[in-house]
């Protein structure tokens, strides 16, 4: 894998469970790691759902192979927040991971 590929920073977290002050399970996202990635754009649309438009964008992060990393996680870049729908040992080898992310951002105001 070309490390001058790696230009952006991204932050890869995981859901941590801790307790409140009544016992109660609290979930919280932590970081696990902020690794090197490049980013490739797939796709976007818009919807109107629900009374709202919905963007969705999509997109794959290649970085350096970890073997912590699940569909379980999310991924923040450039303050935008993803869900990891994929993960792909690229070959089998251990040297890169393809995450395909997809993002859904409700959007405020009406539609005319």
């Amino acid at each position: 894998m070309r490390g001058g590929l790696l230009r952006h920073r991204v932050t890869l977290q995981r859901v941590v469970t801790t307790k409140d002050a009544l016992g109660g399970d609290v979930q919280t996202w932590s970081t696990l790691a902020t690794v090197w990635a490049a980013v490739k754009p797939l796709s976007g649309r818009e919807a109107f759902e629900a009374q709202r438009v919905t963007s969705t964008a999509s997109l794959f992060l290649s970085i350096r192979y970890r073997e912590d990393v699940t569909p379980a996680m999310r991924a923040v870049w450039h303050g935008r927040t993803f869900e990891i729908t994929h993960v792909e040992n690229v070959s089998g080898r251990n040297v890169e991971l393809v995450l395909w992310l997809e993002e859904m951002q409700a959007q405020t105001g009406q539609v005319a």
